[in-house]
């Protein structure tokens, strides 16, 4: 005999978490007022929380940090490593990547072409992506535009060794 449940359980509702952009949904009309509704997704705020007081990079670093997190990398030192300005953790050939990924033998660099000065920055991805493919190093580089969009998607992309970076 089946027992009936005398409320149905329910799931304690939690805090919002971390995340401080989301998506809402928002009735609309579907063909321009002359009947019928769908819903519309509209992205509100960012996909990831504020930086912390002592975050030294800009926002697109962060993103990217924050979406280690979110795929499941584990604590940044452990698979993974972020450098810091001014003192990084590898050094190479005179520069030193945003994200060493260690289990992966993958070089991640957050860029975009206006912060950093002088030549083409094609040229400088290029020599890096060299050098780094010499010492058995893939080197992914990651658009602050795509890092500050959508950090999880581009990071989960240059964990595959793919860039959709418009310098590479």
């Amino acid at each position: 005999m089946v027992e009936k449940l005398a409320t149905i359980p329910t799931l304690p509702r939690g805090a919002r978490g971390e995340r401080q952009g989301d998506l809402r949904i928002r009735r609309g009309p579907s063909n321009g007022g002359r009947g019928g509704w769908t819903p519309k997704l509209e992205p509100v705020g960012r996909p990831f929380p504020d930086p912390p007081a002592g975050w030294q990079d800009g926002p697109a670093a962060w993103g990217v940090f924050y979406a280690h997190r979110r795929l499941g990398r584990g604590p940044e030192g452990l698979l993974w490593g972020y450098r810091v300005p001014f003192g990084g953790h590898i050094g190479i050939l005179g520069f030193v990547p945003d994200f060493t990924e260690y289990d992966l033998d993958i070089l991640i660099e957050v860029y975009s072409g206006t912060e950093r000065a002088g030549g083409d920055p094609r040229a400088l991805v290029l020599l890096r992506t060299v050098v780094a493919r010499r010492l058995g190093q893939t080197y992914v580089v990651i658009d602050s535009e795509d890092a500050l969009t959508d950090p999880t998607a581009a990071l989960r992309l240059a964990l595959a060794g793919v860039s959709r970076s418009q310098y590479q």
